[in-house]
């Protein structure tokens, strides 16, 4: 869930079990889905990603694999025999290990749909505003809209709006630029001077107080301040790329910048490996070979748009 769940899509192989749960449910606490919510929520099919940004559906495995969020089903017992795959030969490549679990894992499988996606959810949660939705979510009429209506009542109003904007302008995004937008909206949910109030009275800090250190679970112990969503919160920190008074990360600033791949062999296990190599400026630094773990003393020289990579042993030195 949150952290795990958005490192975790960042994998080429997304294992679930029967007893995975899977969930973004930050809009509980006054948050907002980071750690790259926007970019993988947004390309979930139809708008089942702004349902489960806004609701925080909670996914069994399997419901994660039919929305797009994991690969392969696997039963939990067989969990050990699987890491063993990976570790038993430890003189393949990291490519052969995962094709040997991937062979092992098998083709396709047949993934019932989520009992809880609605067929209403596109039609509604493709609405254009929050107040849209819950309006024909009211309308609707049905135990599912009214659940689901109880669900959003619960949330901060101002961060219904925000995460509603997040998921569609990150459809828009590379992952890179998804996450320069989220690391300028975390900082307008800890710095509010734009909306009029200042620390503890954020609608992230009392959520955090609420629910993770009073663990209050009822709607009356969360007092979110905002009713709406004020234009002022929205308009700096979730700009497209491009557009006048735009705040997310330049191209060239750190901390998420366009990394240059570098392909060299490890001096210790001789396999190939791929480095992400800093293109601003010369480096001399120390990274683990992610197929052997043993440190690696890197060297970057940069002369213009030229990045020339050279690797040694540790203790060898340049």
């Amino acid at each position: 869930m949150g952290g795990g769940m958005g490192i975790s899509q960042g994998a080429s192989l997304r294992i679930v079990t029967e007893r995975s749960k899977v969930a973004m449910p930050e809009t509980n606490i006054g948050l907002f889905p980071d750690v790259g919510g926007g970019y993988f929520l947004s390309r979930c099919p139809g708008a089942s990603g702004e349902y489960l940004a806004l609701t925080g559906q909670l996914m069994a495995g399997g419901e994660a694999i039919a929305l797009g969020l994991a690969d392969k089903l696997v039963n939990s017992a067989d969990m050990p025999a699987l890491w063993d795959v990976l570790s038993s030969q430890p003189s393949l490549s990291v490519s052969d290990r995962l094709d040997r679990l991937e062979d092992l894992l098998g083709g396709s499988q047949a993934i019932p749909e989520p009992a809880w996606l609605n067929g209403q959810i596109d039609a509604i949660f493709s609405l254009e505003t929050i107040s849209e939705i819950v309006t024909a979510l009211d309308n609707d009429g049905s135990d599912w809209a009214n659940q689901t209506l109880d669900v959003l009542y619960r949330r901060s109003p101002l961060m219904l709006h925000v995460v509603l904007r997040q998921i569609r302008i990150g459809r828009q995004l590379s992952l890179a630029d998804d996450l320069r937008m989220e690391r300028a909206m975390i900082r307008h949910c800890f710095y509010t001077d734009h909306l009029g109030r200042m620390g503890q009275s954020s609608e992230t800090i009392e959520g955090i107080r609420a629910l993770a250190i009073d663990k209050i679970r009822t709607q009356h112990g969360i007092q979110f301040i905002s009713k709406r969503c004020p234009k002022r919160w929205l308009s700096p920190s979730l700009s497209v790329p491009g557009q006048r008074n735009s705040i997310l990360w330049p191209i060239w600033t750190k901390p998420i910048m366009v990394l240059h791949e570098e392909t060299v062999t490890c001096p210790y296990c001789w396999e190939s490996i791929t480095l992400l190599v800093d293109p601003s400026e010369s480096q001399v630094y120390t990274e683990d070979c992610f197929v052997c773990c043993r440190p690696i003393l890197v060297r970057s020289d940069v002369d213009g748009d030229y990045v020339s990579v050279q690797v040694t042993q540790e203790d060898l030195g340049f």
